[in-house]
């Protein structure tokens, strides 16, 4: 199964914000018909309803990389931060490192299409 994987900023923002908008950008790309996995919506459900408590960005890059290393490609949520986020610049260089495609999307709208395939 090829999967496309949703990357973008969470730690330094308002986490219930971040959390909505990745559901938003998942569902937006599900609805079109791309099969993504957002670890910042799976993360935050999984933080809040499973009683993990404060992990740092270390420990969920260590749980997001076998996800990366099976993903097709990258796309980056560009939300408030995305450009200074640790996390998401290290997933980024994770994907270039395997010549995967990383490509931006904004909140709203499809990425372009001719990079995401279905």
């Amino acid at each position: 199964m090829n999967y496309w994987y949703l990357a973008g900023p969470y730690s330094k923002l308002d986490h219930h914000q971040a959390n909505r908008l990745h559901c938003e950008a998942a569902a937006l790309l599900m609805e079109s018909g791309i099969t993504v996995l957002s670890p910042i919506a799976m993360g935050h459900a999984i933080t809040h309803h499973g009683g993990l408590g404060d992990r740092d960005s270390d420990w969920w890059l260590a749980h997001c990389k076998p996800f990366v290393d099976a993903a097709a490609g990258c796309i980056v949520l560009t939300i408030d931060g995305w450009q200074e986020s640790d996390g998401t610049w290290t997933e980024g260089r994770w994907f270039m490192d395997q010549n995967k495609p990383v490509i931006p999307m904004i909140p709203g709208e499809m990425p372009g299409l001719s990079e995401v395939s279905k």
